[in-house]
């Protein structure tokens, strides 16, 4: 038998997009849209919650949609659409962040916690050292939003996407010697730019194969923590306005994914065009060529065949193993702990908000029961769907499976959440919500269901409905269930 009860509401103002929950001593952590900006907030919730801390991520242009605790439960990643990996302390404090060339959308810590998987809104899978947020490897995993990641026990990894596909991928991580990157290519104000790391700061350069010297901005150099007052070497670059003196900084580390090389940069507002940050010149160009893949809209990057191998580095490998091909979109995703059991939420459409939406919400009117909108449960090594739940009115939005496989939670833009047993065919328990249910998902003990949905705000800026809601779970021959 299974027991649910609502716990505690946690945020009943904000849109809550995200959420999630650590091993114990629980926290519960939920991304939400605060009036100027994203909110990461972190509460712990034994023996009682209480606000550990609560910090900004980017502003309210870009949805925050990725969320995930470490398996020790000391760290939280966060992915924006910004195209920004950020990653948190237990109080919500920054530890450090990485931007990549592709808006992002979900994210996942391995069993060990030493890899980062995220999944990009253009179908790229990147994998990322947890520690460091350094580049490992990358593979195009899906043709469309990667919209969930779930790492097994097992170390496999499941993602699931608006391709209608569910792919399952083994992950090495090994030693390489790398010659070569790809890049998506920025364009801006008429530049072609491609985004490297300086000094592990993302910054957008331009090629310029007259100019001697790479270079980069005054504020780009600010940013590096550069005064070029203090830099003893100069160069002569030539500049719009005739031949000017440049100081020049040196040993710097320029990275392309795991591409690395060590530069000398004057400093130069003169030697940039407007909308980069900076440009590499003869100085990169003698030892790296670069190709421009226009179906794709990369850049290769490639040290040249005389140059010599630079050390070895450590890379992760994607090892696709299996993928299963549905007839509809892959909205959420989560697994079991053993790896057996995928829980699914599939729609008839994709669970993204339009005007057609909006308007039938603010008419009133009830999406009719749909075939295709359906929380399944799917065996994790053949793709047979084991349950079927045809429950929700409209996009079935996400969708949690409990650690043990034998609870399932779902969630829709029809305002319900509803919880199922294993093998029951009615749901054991439901609630309903102020607007559409985001995001729910287990604690990785099962103890706890934790809910993230969107709520009609007031101009006040006072409570609403429930946006970030905790579940307690109970499992065995005396649990109950409690009404909402």
């Amino acid at each position: 038998m299974l027991g649910v009860s609502r716990r505690q509401v946690l945020e009943a103002r904000d849109f809550t997009y995200a959420v999630a929950i650590s091993r114990p001593p629980a926290a519960f952590a939920w991304s939400h849209l605060g009036a100027r900006q994203y909110l990461l907030t972190v509460s712990e919730l034994d023996p009682a919650p209480r606000k550990l801390g609560e910090s900004g991520i980017n502003p309210i242009e870009f949805d925050v949609e990725g969320l995930a605790f470490s398996p020790d439960g000391e760290r939280i990643a966060t992915a924006s659409r910004e195209g920004t990996i950020r990653l948190y302390s237990r109080r919500a404090e920054l530890l450090r962040s990485l931007s990549l060339d592709e808006p992002l959308v979900s994210i996942a810590f391995s069993p060990d916690g030493k890899t980062l998987a995220a999944g990009g809104a253009k179908g790229t899978l990147t994998l990322l050292d947890a520690a460091t947020l350094s580049w490992l490897g990358d593979s195009r995993a899906h043709r469309d939003e990667i919209r969930a990641l779930a790492f097994a026990d097992t170390g496999r990894l499941f993602s699931g996407g608006w391709d209608k596909s569910i792919a399952q991928f083994g992950v090495k991580r090994s030693s390489q010697v790398i010659r070569n990157a790809r890049a998506r290519l920025i364009k801006e104000k008429g530049l072609s730019l491609i985004p490297f790391e300086l000094d592990r700061k993302p910054l957008k350069l331009a090629l310029d194969a007259r100019s001697p010297v790479n270079a980069v901005t005054g504020k780009f150099a600010m940013a590096l923590g550069i005064d070029p007052a203090g830099l003893t070497d100069s160069t002569q670059a030539l500049t719009a306005n005739g031949p000017a003196l440049v100081r020049i900084a040196k040993g710097r580390q320029l990275a392309l994914k795991a591409l690395r090389a060590e530069i000398a940069v004057a400093i130069c507002d003169a030697c940039v065009p407007q909308g980069a940050d900076g440009v590499l010149g003869q100085d990169f160009l003698t030892r790296f060529e670069i190709a421009f893949d226009q179906t794709l809209g990369e850049a290769v990057v490639t040290l040249r065949p005389e140059q010599p191998d630079p050390a070895a580095t450590e890379v992760a490998t994607l090892e696709q193993q299996a993928r299963f091909e549905l007839a509809q979109f892959v909205n959420d995703l989560s697994i079991d702990r053993a790896g057996n059991r995928l829980g699914v939420a599939l729609g008839a459409t994709k669970a993204e908000r339009n005007v057609e939406v909006y308007q039938r919400e603010k008419k009133g009117i009830v999406e009719p029961l749909s075939p295709d909108n359906l929380v399944a449960v799917i065996d994790a090594s053949n793709g047979a769907f084991l349950e079927r739940h045809q429950i929700h009115h409209g996009v079935v939005s996400t969708v949690g499976i409990s650690p043990d496989g034998r609870a399932l939670a779902s969630g829709g833009w029809d305002k319900r959440l509803y919880v199922f047993s294993e093998g029951g065919e009615q749901p054991l328990y439901e609630d309903e919500f102020g607007w559409s249910v985001r995001r729910v998902r287990f604690s990785p003990d099962g103890r706890y269901l934790a809910v993230g949905s969107w709520t009609p705000q007031h101009a006040s800026n006072t409570e609403s409905d429930p946006a970030a809601v905790v579940y307690d779970v109970r499992y065995g021959a005396d649990a109950q269930v409690t009404s909402p």
